[in-house]
């Protein structure tokens, strides 16, 4: 568990939290040396055309030996890393010239001049919607829809209160609606995020924790947070083979999630084989292409 901390799971390379302690180090030699440091960011056009189109497996595979690749180019293997996730599973922008188009292609652009706030606020009003006419069928009415929440909207101290507008406005019952949060909000003041948390689960709405072991909930953190999910990463799923240590990483987890009360969903489910494995490691639910590919909701 403490490599998972500091190394990216799929490629083997040190991870956001890793190359932020590092290049804190980097700015604070360089400050006092007055010396000069540079920083390279690396992005792979239409990477998600792949994982659209062949599935997360493929996508994987060229994440590997782009890594591979790159590391030839680089003095020390500490000098490169992979910052983190290169898509984000709910939202669709159906573009009038460019078609669908996937989040990985506008929500960095929405964080980074603060809209992503007017459009979370539509995805979660839009979801509450759905789960009011879900909930007039007795069919439905136990169905819960997840909603991804941006990293830059939890930071916001007025996040609680718009959802508890929102969910006050369109009628929903907030225990049919699950927040799904990433592990990169756990690098940030962790009292203010389990505050946060905490006030939202008094809403009664759930909380889970996106892409578990990409590398910044230690064990200690996991034990404050006050979840409901634990969601694990793909990146175990797909390397599930034999004793491998995907496979002891995987069920190390659905254990720590079991004991601590928490339902654990595996994601990135492709093959019969996994799901096979993974139920018999004791998981109970799954998400993937293997039952269903992105659709319109």
């Amino acid at each position: 568990m403490q490599r998972l901390s500091y190394y990216d799971s799929l490629t083997g390379l040190p991870n956001r939290r890793l190359l932020l302690e590092r290049i804190t180090s980097v700015m604070r030699s360089t400050s006092s040396e007055k010396t000069a440091a540079a920083l390279l960011i690396v992005d792979i056009d239409k990477f998600h055309s792949i994982n659209d189109s062949l599935g997360y497996s493929a996508g994987d595979r060229v994440l590997t030996n782009c890594a591979e690749a790159l590391q030839k180019f680089s003095s020390s293997p500490d000098d490169l890393a992979r910052l983190g996730k290169d898509e984000f599973a709910l939202l669709r922008w159906q573009h009038p010239k460019f078609k669908s188009l996937s989040p990985n292609d506008f929500i960095p652009i929405a964080e980074a001049n603060d809209s992503i706030i007017a459009l979370g606020d539509w995805v979660l009003e839009k979801s509450c919607q759905k789960l009011v006419k879900l909930a007039a069928q007795h069919s439905s009415r136990n169905v819960k829809i997840s909603v991804n929440v941006s990293a830059v909207q939890f930071r916001r101290g007025d996040f609680v209160a718009r959802v508890k507008n929102i969910l006050q406005s369109t009628g929903a019952n907030p225990q049919n609606l699950c927040l799904e949060l990433t592990e990169s909000l756990i690098a940030d003041d962790i009292n203010l995020i389990i505050e946060q948390m905490a006030s939202l689960r008094e809403l009664g709405v759930s909380i889970s924790l996106d892409d578990f072991g990409t590398g910044y909930a230690s064990l200690a953190y996991l034990t404050r947070l006050p979840l409901d999910e634990l969601k694990i990463d793909r990146a175990f799923v797909r390397d599930l083979d034999g004793s491998s240590k995907g496979a002891l990483l995987t069920e190390t987890i659905i254990s720590l999630g079991r004991s601590m009360n928490l339902t654990v969903i595996a994601e990135g489910v492709e093959t019969e084989q996994q799901f096979k494995r993974l139920h018999k490691m004791g998981c109970q639910h799954f998400q993937g292409y293997l039952f269903a590919k992105p659709a319109i909701g």
